[in-house]
């Protein structure tokens, strides 16, 4: 399975905006990855991806629909990522939610 996390930078933050937090945990800084970009595809892209729509309900998450549709919830980010909902919480019982098949040609969009 691709990561997200593959080829990103590791680095150190020691910003003062989060010295409490420091602080609190007895550290000077933490180390996290480099926020990562991923872009989306252009019209003509898209022609590659076919999409399965599925109309969120109670007890959906994006890893169970992963794990439905990819038959891995690690790549719950893909369909987080294809509909501009970074959260689950930016959903609503009744919305839209957009799979994009097949997983291999998304992930040549996003670097995977």
């Amino acid at each position: 399975m691709a990561s997200r996390f593959e080829d990103r930078e590791i680095v150190n933050n020691n910003l003062d905006i989060y010295k409490n937090k420091f602080d609190e945990r007895g550290v000077r800084a933490i180390q996290h990855y480099r926020t990562g970009h991923l872009s989306y595809p252009s019209p003509d892209d898209m022609t590659e991806i076919k999409t399965l729509t599925h109309t969120w309900k109670r007890g959906d998450h994006y890893y169970k629909l992963a794990n439905k549709y990819y038959g891995d919830p690690a790549y719950w980010w893909v369909i987080a990522q294809y509909n501009n909902k970074p959260t689950e919480d930016k959903l609503s019982f009744g919305s839209t939610v957009l799979i994009p098949l097949p997983l291999e040609s998304i992930l040549a969009f996003y670097g995977g």
